[in-house]
């Protein structure tokens, strides 16, 4: 059992998501989805993170812009590349892949260099919601399959706050 699948089980378990809401990719919409932001091959915990639930993961992945129908047409790295010009951050490097957004403000991506490659995520400068200051880009301490078992965590965590 891989870091991936302890994260689906840590769900389940918890009952933050059912089984049958795990719903996974193709390997060839995998590919295709890296193709379209020019990457040839995807970090392995990536790929093992789409085929267990790139299309579906309930609760898990609920208002996030990271399911496969979010990252085929390629246009979340076009976004982002667009802010980061204009806030003159220059651009993404071509082996940068992101994989997630969050109202489009916030953005996550890592680079397509390891099994587990850390995460770097852009956000804006001092929490300036909705007119934007500026924003950072920020190297967080987690690997890519750490992030994911940290964000399963905290929304647990955020659940039982709620009761």
């Amino acid at each position: 059992m891989d870091k991936i699948d302890l994260i689906r089980k840590y769900l389940i378990d918890k009952k933050l998501v059912n089984a049958s809401e795990f719903k996974g990719c193709t390997e060839n919409e995998i590919f295709s989805v890296g193709a379209k932001q020019g990457i040839e091959v995807l970090p392995l915990f990536y790929r093992r993170f789409m085929r267990l639930m790139g299309r579906s993961a309930g609760q898990f992945t609920c208002g996030l812009s990271c399911a496969y129908e979010d990252l085929i047409d390629g246009g979340i790295r076009n976004h982002l590349e667009q802010q980061l010009l204009f806030y003159g951050c220059g651009g993404l490097s071509k082996d940068a892949f992101v994989y997630r957004s969050d109202q489009g403000v916030q953005f996550y991506f890592f680079i397509c260099d390891e099994d587990d490659p850390v995460v770097r995520y852009v956000w804006p400068s001092e929490n300036q919601f909705p007119q934007l200051d500026g924003i950072e880009i920020i190297v967080s301490p987690y690997r890519f399959s750490d992030f994911l078992y940290k964000y399963a965590t905290d929304l647990w965590d955020l659940k039982n706050l709620s009761k």
